[in-house]
């Protein structure tokens, strides 16, 4: 939508206008400018108080940059009742309901019938897409040539580390790759029996199948954590890279508390601020500069 309210009140009427007429209105995007639905469904309400009635040519609505509880998303699911042609309906950079089970009950059936396809896109790549049946989201689509990265940093709200958490799990189930795992002042501790990790907001990372490289900054670690660390990370059968930045390490690892399933798949342990390697064998770092060397010789 436009910025003035005068320029969205002649989009407003334009759109009107070309209903009324029966000409198509083939999208419909909603730039930050969402603000709700009314009780009746009968219009959205934006941001700036002008309103959109029913649009009954309208095919596909995009609302962009929006923060939309479950509450919201029945409320929108129901203005989209009321646009008999609109079979799409996509969100993109917003923040929705995504570890939340929608009642399917709750969504009209209506739309159900007309074949209506719910899009999220959240920017990172991964596209979901909201299942009728069940009221999940499940994972719709990945371009074959991307894996999924994500960062969790202190300042987060924890909202958005839910967000984040909800979507990492969902990618290990479907069996996306997840290159890079970046805890930013995000690390606490590791559970008892190894299976997550504690984020310092309280939240919880699970095992995850198909994590390849776990990047912990900002957090010293005695041996005790260290040891809890790798017992999590053996849990993870892809995960090859460790790496460690602004963090302060011990000296030495005893190697006997050294899972050997991870001498077998030749974890790289990396301690960035000093660029050593941690040799699984002995506990001990070596120069990461004198490793790197010894590989490009080979």
């Amino acid at each position: 939508m436009f910025n003035s309210q005068l320029q969205q009140e002649w989009c407003l009427q334009e759109l009107k206008m070309a209903a009324e007429a029966d000409v198509r209105i083939r999208d419909l995007a909603l730039y930050e400018s969402l603000n709700t639905v009314a009780d009746n469904g009968q219009s959205i309400i934006l941001t700036s108080g002008c309103t959109i009635p029913v649009l009954r040519t309208l095919q596909r609505l995009v609302i962009w940059g929006s923060n939309i509880n479950q509450e919201m998303f029945i409320k929108i699911l129901s203005y989209v009742k009321e646009c008999p042609q609109m079979t799409r309906l996509h969100f993109e950079h917003s923040q929705l309901p995504l570890k939340d089970v929608i009642d399917p009950e709750q969504i009209p059936s209506q739309l159900k019938e007309r074949g209506l396809r719910v899009l999220y896109d959240r920017g990172h790549g991964l596209v979901y897409r909201l299942s009728f049946d069940h009221g999940q989201w499940e994972i719709h689509y990945l371009p074959s040539n991307q894996s999924l990265s994500v960062g969790i940093d202190q300042g987060q709200s924890q909202l958005e580390q839910e967000w984040c958490l909800q979507e990492l799990k969902m990618a290990a189930e479907a069996g996306v790759a997840i290159s890079l795992l970046s805890l930013n002042a995000s690390f606490s501790t590791v559970a008892d029996n190894s299976q997550s990790i504690i984020l310092t907001s309280g939240h919880t990372l699970p095992v995850l199948q198909t994590l390849q490289l776990l990047f912990i900054q900002g957090t010293d670690i005695n041996q005790e954590m260290f040891i809890k660390i790798l017992s999590y990370v053996k849990e993870c059968p892809q995960l090859t890279l460790l790496h460690f930045e602004h963090s302060q390490l011990p000296d030495v690892v005893d190697p006997e508390q050294i899972p050997s399933q991870l001498k077998q798949r030749r974890l790289q342990v990396w301690w960035m601020d000093v660029y050593r390697l941690l040799d699984l064998e002995s506990g001990r770092w070596k120069d990461g500069v004198e490793q790197t060397a010894k590989w490009w010789a080979i």
